[in-house]
């Protein structure tokens, strides 16, 4: 479980770093908060077809 945190971390520490040189700082958690939303209603597309 720990590994997988870390694992995790590392992924998005690494998307920072990327988008580092396209984003202010500042602007960081409008990109994150964008791409969440679109994650989270994948999610629950994918979650609505497992259900089907």
């Amino acid at each position: 479980m720990a590994t997988d945190t870390q694992n995790l971390g590392g992924f998005i520490w690494s998307i920072a770093e990327i988008l580092r040189g396209d984003f202010k700082q500042t602007e960081y958690g409008k990109v994150t908060w964008s791409k969440q939303g679109q994650t989270d209603r994948y999610l629950d597309e994918v979650e609505e077809a497992m259900q089907a």
